[in-house]
């Protein structure tokens, strides 16, 4: 038990919560959100559980979905307005918009002022992108069906994981048996231009390989006439620029591979060329120095995921090529919450899951591949780098 009084600790809370530092690592910054989660639930009575579970969890959501309709993120970003001056620009009703505020402010994503006018908490800057506020707006329209039909869906395949991509959750919500995500998404534009903000502006995930391996060292053996990094899947290349940048001392050509379409809208960036490939087909780039792929494998169920793998065995050059395999790891206990939603969402959109170490271990040994070495986020919650070689 600490020896700090829990009224002492109050204190320090109340401090810490008015005024946040703003330089911390931010792997201390993530433990930190995660102690005080775990002592948030740990302080619950089983009365106040019922009420954030059936209640307060939905409200937050909702309220935050009117707020992103009445664009009141967006007109808070430049100053902080008074109740009177909001129901101007909004138009809506004070009556009714002070309601929507009062929940805001009790969940966090704006201030109550002392001087009787709301300002935008920092935690929600990106809710006053209005791109970024409208594609959540759409992908909150398009998940919320799925998951609500998720409990009859798994309840009538009498409790087995899908693996079927075009039978899930996702299919029973919008009827649409026999089709899979990207099926649906072509049918409802405004839900793929959801996905397609939210992935640019947020969801790329959180780690990057440099600050997990030492890539400089791949250096070291490099020939000189090989590809030195090949990013399969990699979209723009965003994490390819990055690394180039991180890393300007290693040699060799850069190339980010993803389908036609997404490669012929990429970016001319220095240093790094872009190549239109199909990961389920032959990977025309033969012993490079290393095969990068990130985020991709989990949209897959395990047999997709060896046809890429073993396409990428293939083109690997014994003793010499190295593959990365960048995602979530799973742990076996003590999974945080952002691990643990992420694997429903796969279960939920893709029938698939994110995978312990074990998962990924066995996946790749089936494609002819061993794992060298595991390197954890530092934070226990973003995505690690698993190094392979061919067996």
């Amino acid at each position: 038990m600490s020896t700090i009084s829990p009224t002492q600790l109050l204190a320090e809370l109340q401090a810490l919560a008015s005024n946040p530092p703003n330089d911390l690592d931010e792997t201390l910054q993530t433990k930190l959100a995660v102690a005080a989660r775990a002592a948030f639930l740990a302080l619950e009575k089983p009365e106040d559980v019922v009420a954030r579970v059936l209640l307060s969890q939905s409200v937050e959501g909702i309220t935050i979905r009117i707020a992103i309709d009445l664009k009141l993120f967006s007109i808070l970003k430049d100053g902080e307005k008074s109740l009177t001056e909001l129901a101007e620009v909004t138009k809506a009703t004070p009556e009714l918009l002070g309601r929507i505020l009062r929940s805001l402010a009790a969940n966090g994503a704006i201030k109550e002022t002392s001087n009787d006018k709301y300002a935008l908490s920092p935690t929600f800057s990106l809710f006053a992108n209005p791109t970024f506020a409208a594609g959540l707006a759409d992908c909150a329209d398009f998940l919320n069906p799925a998951y609500l039909a998720l409990p009859s869906f798994l309840k009538s395949t009498s409790y087995v994981s899908p693996n079927d991509p075009a039978n899930t959750a996702l299919q029973s919500a919008f009827d649409a048996k026999g089709k899979d995500l990207i099926g649906i998404l072509m049918e409802r534009p405004e839900s793929a231009r959801g996905f397609g903000t939210l992935m640019s502006t947020w969801g790329e995930g959180n780690s990057l390989i440099q600050d997990l391996y030492p890539v400089g060292e791949l250096g070291e053996g490099f020939d000189g006439e090989s590809v030195m990094w090949v990013d399969v899947g990699g979209g723009y290349g965003q994490k390819s620029v990055a690394l180039k940048k991180a890393v300007p001392g290693l040699p060799g050509r850069f190339v980010v591979q993803d389908l036609p379409g997404t490669v012929k809208n990429s970016p001319e960036c220095e240093g790094v060329e872009f190549l239109g490939h199909d990961f389920f087909t032959e990977q025309p780039i033969k012993g490079a120095r290393a095969y990068y792929i990130r985020q991709c494998l989990h949209n897959w169920p395990a047999e997709k995921c060896l046809t890429i793998l073993s396409q990428l065995r293939k083109a690997m050059k014994p003793g010499y090529s190295k593959l990365f395999v960048h995602e979530l790891i799973v742990p076996a206990r003590g999974a945080s919450t952002w691990v643990v939603t992420q694997d429903f969402n796969m279960m939920t959109l893709c029938a698939t899951l994110e995978r312990t170490e074990a998962q990924w271990t066995y996946i790749l040994a089936e494609a002819g591949l061993k794992v060298v070495a595991v390197y954890a986020a530092p934070d226990g919650i973003s995505e690690g780098v698993i190094e392979a070689e061919v067996l």
